[in-house]
């Protein structure tokens, strides 16, 4: 186990780097969109961060079922995700009501809304994320559902073939875009596909697999992702930008574990650890100071200092506590079941 531990010890660094990439992103686009608008024309920092997070899901969920049955996985992943997620997604939700967002709508499709973001999965029926980033949430599910399948059928192994299929999704979703002149969200099989290479990634580094398959998955996805991005409509991702910054994150990935072996990273390390709050929490930050009167420059540095700040306390006092619940829990034996009586 603690040889494993220092072989993923590289995906703490990318988690960190990663969330610190969307975070000033979204900050800097808010913040200084003239200063940012020739660099965010061609690389969006976001998407970086995001494409890496997949790889690294990618990576580490198929190692978590060799030392997890599928009932521990769904506890501790519960106990990992849904609180934080609960409390950013209550507050958001609250500020889109005092902003009157969500007057717009409904009362019965804002309750629908409501209910579905509460699951994570409200981007399998269409809906939009109340929670700004939590749209790559819905994406992480299916992710874990589908590696849970072949792991119940004793098949975890070759999972990572998937790759192909969503990729091919990808670019059928861009066609039928094309040709149908409508908005899809084919970036979701796109970052599944990027799961599985992540996947690919970790047998390949466990021997269990060629380096030749990993590269045949990772040339598909390249191949795939300008000729995808070419086919489809979006006009806030055009081609170059949505290809050029997809490559980057495999590369962002890619630069961390050539160096692995030879380079550690305290600080990021540290960031790894609050990554999820900070990607949850950035925007509750942001938003707030984003409408005061104060300078810009102000309030860039002001979203620095409080980011990690608020992070560091929803993962010291909230996350945390709740991770070692779940271990708790589900290290508890089931209870057995009572003797049928004659």
């Amino acid at each position: 186990m603690a040889q494993t531990m220092r072989r993923i010890a590289f995906l703490e660094w990318i988690r960190g780097a990663a969330a610190v990439l969307v975070a000033v992103q979204h900050v800097l686009e808010k913040t200084a969109p003239g200063a940012f608008g020739h660099l965010d024309g061609e690389l969006n920092l976001g998407r970086v961060g995001v494409v890496a997070f997949f790889l690294v899901s990618g990576y580490v969920i198929p190692l978590s079922f060799e030392h997890q049955d599928v009932r521990t996985f769904l506890i501790r992943r519960t106990f990992r995700l849904f609180p934080t997620y609960w409390l950013c997604l209550g507050i958001a939700i609250v500020v889109l009501a005092a902003t009157g967002e969500l007057g717009d709508h409904s009362p019965l499709l804002v309750a629908f809304a409501i209910v579905a973001n509460l699951t994570m999965l409200q981007g399998l029926v269409l809906l939009p994320s109340l929670l700004e980033p939590a749209w790559t949430l819905t994406i992480e599910w299916v992710f874990y559902f589908q590696q849970i399948g072949f792991k119940m059928r004793g098949a975890l192994d070759r999972a990572w073939v998937l790759g192909y299929l969503w990729i091919l999704g990808f670019v059928a979703a861009s066609a039928v875009e094309r040709i149908l002149d409508v908005d899809l969200p084919a970036t979701f099989p796109l970052l599944l596909g990027v799961s599985c290479l992540g996947h690919a990634w970790a047998r390949y580094d466990a021997g269990r697999m060629s380096a030749r398959a990993v590269w045949t998955l990772a040339a598909a996805l390249i191949v795939a992702v300008p000729v995808g991005s070419v086919i489809g409509i979006d006009a806030d991702w055009p081609a170059d930008r949505y290809t050029i910054s997809t490559w980057a994150g495999l590369a962002f990935f890619a630069a961390f574990w050539l160096v692995r072996e030879r380079w550690s990273s305290a600080t990021l390390e540290w960031f790894g650890g609050i990554s999820y709050a900070l990607y949850l929490s950035h925007g509750l930050v942001l938003y707030p100071l984003t409408h005061t009167s104060l300078p810009a420059p102000v309030v860039t540095v002001a979203c620095f200092a409080l980011m990690p700040l608020v992070a560091h306390l929803l993962h010291r006092h909230l996350e945390q506590p709740l991770i070692e619940r779940g271990r708790a829990l589900s290290r508890r034996p089931r209870t057995a079941e009572p003797a049928a009586t004659a």
